[in-house]
């Protein structure tokens, strides 16, 4: 996914294509998508939350979440970390 800073009609297209994403339902879809997610904390105009709302969407997403917990990840993948707090505490909840 592009930063903050694309043009208008790259962030049309992000928009027409995270508004109709299904649910991953394979460890496959949701690696797609982990890997979409912008750098450095970018949101690209809100549309990464789209990404993350989708992949807390899916019933698979806490068991491949693990595999993610146990790879190394650097300070920079702020989503990365996001998505692991998040599923944290709703583990607490």
């Amino acid at each position: 996914m592009p930063s903050d800073d694309a043009p208008g009609e790259v962030v049309d297209r992000f928009v027409e294509v995270t508004d109709t994403l299904p649910a991953p339902e394979s460890a496959e879809e949701i690696g797609v998508i982990v890997r979409a997610f912008p750098q450095h904390g970018d949101t690209f105009h809100g549309l990464a939350w789209t990404l993350l709302h989708c992949l807390e969407a899916s019933p698979l997403w806490p068991t491949v979440a693990e595999r993610y917990r146990q790879q190394a990840y650097t300070p920079e993948d702020e989503w990365m970390d996001t998505l692991l707090r998040r599923l944290a505490n709703a583990s607490q909840a």
